[in-house]
């Protein structure tokens, strides 16, 4: 069968256009004024849909609800005016009948509106804890990340006077504990911000949803693959916020036992190095337990290069360890912030791998890491009258010390890290 060329193709599609005109601005004008009259909303979404900018301008819309006095479309005009789709794969007509189908025929009790059974151009979810509506984009140009069973990408999350982009990240996994820990540490500081929790099911796949807060660029790993040129003050502030973000888990009894560099976000603020205000804190709770009843393996930290060297005992560890472990891993972290290189002794995985015996494994990880940090740690520690520099050396090669009991503990090193941000 021969296929059409192009042309013969554009030719097609004009001659359709041509018999099928767009709807004219006055017709389309009485079809909303009868909509409005009527209360038929669920048309009335899909003629917006189908004719904001191509038949009538906002402005015309506008004057239109103004002489009929809508003032539920005037909030709605507005708060498209007021939400940056470009980029996002939805145009003006779809985000105003998306929020008119909000406003007026979505309620309270329903948590999804697949766009399968709205006619809608986009699916709409509800979490009836936070009372947050989120518009679920599609496309490549919203896709922010993956992970095993995780897929995160951009949303919208609806208010009445706009709608501002958030992070959606979706995943097929069991996460009850997950999701217990991210609602109890909601709000808290130094812990991402989320802003709803949303379930559904498609055949026989139960689907979990997370919305937080967008961070740009995202991960500190994409700040270390990327090379971002961070000052001091950013380097401190980052870790400043992450520790406050520990201590306020650990303060609650809870160890989190994944803190590699792709569970911290980062918001980094356009221009250029100095004094930006960076926002950074702890993400992904899905390996996080209560510190009084977690159950040791030996993936003591989710990344195990981020474990420290008394992890290879994990089954003598007691319970009071895992805090000091999440210490460690934090430190391996600000080592990599601070030195701009990962440590030395991170270039191997001790547990997975390694079918040595414990003890062999044990003492060769405590000398690779006692090689890299404890000659500085000393100098450090002698030195009086410590610049904030070297004081933020000092703490980090502290954090990383073989001897669980002298290692610092997440409140001490958030209590250095106020100290430092006053000097810095």
């Amino acid at each position: 069968m021969r296929i059409a060329s192009p042309k013969v193709l554009s030719l097609v599609l004009s001659t359709c256009l041509l018999t099928f005109p767009l709807a004219s601005e006055q017709n389309v004008k009485k079809t909303i004024k009868e909509d409005l009259n009527k209360g038929r909303d669920k048309h009335l979404c899909m003629v917006l849909r189908k004719n904001i900018k191509r038949s009538l301008s906002l402005n015309a819309l506008r004057g239109l609800a103004k002489k009929e006095n809508a003032q539920g479309l005037l909030d709605e005009i507005k708060a498209t005016r007021n939400t940056k789709l470009k980029n996002l794969g939805i145009s003006k007509g779809e985000f105003i009948s998306l929020t008119h189908y909000i406003n007026t025929i979505a309620d309270d009790k329903t948590c999804r509106y697949d766009k399968k059974d709205t006619g809608l151009s986009h699916t709409i979810e509800y979490d009836r804890d936070t009372r947050k509506y989120f518009i679920v984009l599609q496309g490549d140009g919203v896709y922010l990340d993956r992970g095993a069973k995780k897929t995160v990408s951009k949303a919208l999350c609806y208010k009445k006077n706009g709608g501002f982009v958030v992070a959606r990240a979706e995943q097929t996994i069991e996460m009850d504990r997950e999701l217990r820990f991210t609602k109890k540490f909601r709000g808290k500081p130094g812990l991402f911000k989320t802003l709803g929790i949303c379930h559904h099911q498609e055949g026989d796949t139960q689907y979990h949803t997370i919305y937080s807060q967008l961070y740009q660029p995202g991960s500190l790993q994409a700040i270390f693959r990327k090379d971002y040129r961070l000052s001091f003050y950013e380097k401190v502030r980052i870790a400043h916020s992450i520790t406050k973000g520990l201590y306020t888990m650990h303060k609650k009894g809870v160890v989190h036992r994944d803190l590699g560099i792709k569970n911290y976000l980062i918001n980094i603020p356009k221009g250029k190095p100095g004094r930006r205000q960076i926002e950074a804190c702890i993400a992904d709770f899905g390996r996080t337990q209560k510190a009084s009843t977690v159950i040791s393996d030996p993936r003591l930290q989710g990344n195990t290069t981020y474990m420290a060297p008394e992890g290879h005992f994990f089954k003598k560890l007691t319970k009071n360890a895992h805090a000091r472990l999440d210490v460690f891993a934090v430190g391996c972290v600000f080592y990599r912030l601070f030195y701009d290189k990962k440590g030395s002794w991170q270039n191997k995985n001790y547990v997975m791998r390694d079918p040595r015996p414990v003890s062999v494994k044990y003492r060769e990880h405590k000398r690779r890491v006692i090689q890299a940090t404890a000659k500085r740690r000393e100098q450090l520690r002698k030195q009086q009258n410590r610049s904030p520099k070297a004081e933020f050396e000092y703490l980090i090669l502290r954090m990383l010390h073989t001897d669980p009991k002298k290692r610092v503990d997440a409140h001490t090193a958030y209590r250095t890290l106020i100290r430092i941000s006053k000097r810095v």
